[in-house]
C-alpha cells in the first residue's frame, strides 16, 4: 500500500491499494477560496483565476512587472476570468466545537467544506480522509465476509472527498491548501431528534427546544466509552452533542453491539490499511429511526506510521483517551456485581470485529501487531479507574 503522505490531495487522480490489487478510485477536483465583498466564497473553475494572474501575465510577455500599461490589460484578462467563474457563497454551520465548517451549493447539490488556517495540517486531514474512504470502500465486504457474525454489519458511512480548497492566487502559482470539499452529513430528521431529546434532555430544556433550529441542526455523537456527566442533561444544544453509553444502555441497547462490531473493523482497516492510528476520529448515530449506519468523521489528528515499526503504545493510547471507542466495564467505571457482566458485552464486540479484520487484512500469520495492540488494549483498561457507576 502506498504511504498515505504520498497520496498528494490534489492530484487529479487517488488511488490505494487493496487486497486484491490497486483501485483507482475517482477525481479530486480543485477550487479556490476567494474572498469578495467581505465573504469567503468557492470559486469552481480556479485554473481560470491563475491563468491570467499578474505575475503570469508579465512573465509570457517578458517585460518587467511594474509597467503601467500591461499591469492593467493584466487586471482586465483577470476580471474577466472571474467573471467566468462560478462563486459560490459558503455558509456557516451551527457547531458547539467552533470548527469552521460551512455548506455550499453548487447546482443543486448541498456540499460541506472544511477550513483551516495552517495549510499542512488541512492537506493532512483530506489525506487522511481520502485514505480511509477508500480503505473502507475497498475492504469492508472481503471482511464481513469472512464470519457469519460480521456479514450483516451494515458499513460505516463517510463524507466522500470531493475537492481540495486553495487559497486565491494571484501573484504566485503554489498550491496552498485551506481545506477541502466533502459530501455533506445530513443532521437528523426533525422528529427523529426530539425522540432522542425528550429521553436524553431534561424535560424543561425539551419544552424550550420547540420546532426551532436546534432541532433543525441536530447531530449526536456516539460516545460509547463514557458516562453521562451529572450536567449533561441542562444542556439543550444538539448541534454536536454527544450520547453516553448508560444513555444508549437505555435506550438503544439492540444497537450497542452490532456498533461496537462495527467500530472494531473500522478501527483495524485505519491500523493496518490506512496506517495511522486513529487519534481524534468521531462517529455520528444514524440520522434517522429506520437507519443503522454510523457516521464517521474528524481525521485531521490522526498520525501515520509505517507497519514494520508500529507504535503501539500511540495505538492505545489514541483509542483510551478518546471516548467515542468502546471500553470494558471496569475502564467506564462500572461494577459487574450491580450493573451485570453483560455490560462488557460492547467491548468484546468491538474487538471481536477488530480481530477478524485484522487477520483478514494482515494474513493469519502475521497478526503479531494487532494481537499485541489487543493485549495491551485490555492491560490498559484494567488500570482505569475507580468511580463506580450504575446503568
Amino acid at each position: 500500500m502506498p504511504d498515505p503522505k504520498a497520496v498528494k490531495p490534489w492530484y487529479p487522480e487517488y488511488a490505494i491499494r487493496g487486497l486484491d490489487g490497486v483501485y483507482i478510485i475517482g477525481t479530486l477536483h480543485e477550487y479556490c477560496l476567494i474572498r469578495r465583498d467581505g465573504e469567503d466564497v468557492i470559486a469552481t473553475n480556479p485554473d481560470e483565476l491563475i491563468r491570467y494572474s499578474k505575475r503570469n501575465f508579465f512573465a509570457l510577455c517578458g517585460v518587467h512587472e511594474h509597467g503601467h500599461i500591461l499591469d492593467k490589460i493584466a487586471r482586465l484578462f483577470r476580471w474577466r476570468r472571474q467573471r467566468l467563474t462560478e462563486e459560490c457563497r459558503l455558509t456557516k454551520m451551527p457547531s458547539s466545537t467552533g470548527s469552521k465548517m460551512y455548506t455550499v451549493q453548487i447546482g443543486d447539490k448541498t456540499h460541506a467544506v472544511k477550513l483551516g488556517s495552517d495549510p499542512e495540517h488541512m492537506a493532512k486531514e483530506l489525506r487522511n480522509q481520502l485514505c480511509v474512504y477508500v480503505g473502507l470502500l475497498n475492504h469492508w465486504k472481503t471482511i464481513t465476509e469472512a464470519s457469519k457474525a460480521l456479514s450483516t454489519l451494515q458499513p460505516v458511512q463517510m463524507a466522500k472527498p470531493e475537492a481540495e480548497i486553495v487559497l486565491g492566487r494571484i501573484y504566485t502559482s503554489r498550491n496552498v491548501c485551506a481545506g477541502f470539499m466533502m459530501e455533506y452529513i445530513p443532521p437528523m430528521k426533525s422528529d427523529y431528534a426530539r425522540t432522542l431529546a425528550n429521553k436524553f434532555l431534561d424535560p424543561t430544556i425539551c419544552n424550550a427546544l420547540g420546532q426551532g433550529q436546534n432541532l433543525k441542526n441536530a447531530r449526536f455523537h456516539l460516545h460509547l466509552g463514557e458516562m453521562s456527566p451529572s450536567h449533561e442533561a441542562l444542556d439543550a444544544d444538539l448541534s454536536s452533542r454527544p450520547v453516553y453509553f448508560d444513555q444508549l444502555w437505555r435506550e438503544a441497547f439492540g444497537r450497542i453491539i452490532p456498533w461496537a462490531r462495527t467500530m472494531g473493523i473500522t478501527l483495524a482497516i485505519i491500523h493496518w490499511v490506512c496506517q495511522l492510528d486513529g487519534k481524534g476520529v468521531k462517529f455520528l448515530i444514524p440520522s434517522t429511526s429506520k437507519s443503522a449506519m454510523l457516521w464517521m468523521t474528524s481525521f485531521g489528528d490522526c498520525n501515520s506510521f509505517k507497519r514494520d515499526s508500529v507504535p503501539i503504545d500511540s495505538l492505545i493510547k489514541a483509542v483510551t483517551d478518546n471516548p467515542t471507542w468502546p471500553q470494558s466495564s471496569n475502564a467506564l467505571g462500572l461494577d459487574p456485581l450491580r450493573s451485570g457482566f453483560s455490560t462488557d458485552s460492547p467491548c468484546h464486540s468491538f474487538l471481536y470485529g477488530y480481530r477478524i479484520a485484522s487477520n483478514v487484512i494482515l494474513g493469519i500469520g502475521n497478526t503479531t501487531p494487532s494481537e499485541e495492540f489487543i493485549i495491551k488494549l485490555q492491560a490498559a483498561w484494567q488500570l482505569r479507574p475507580t468511580t463506580r457507576w450504575e446503568v
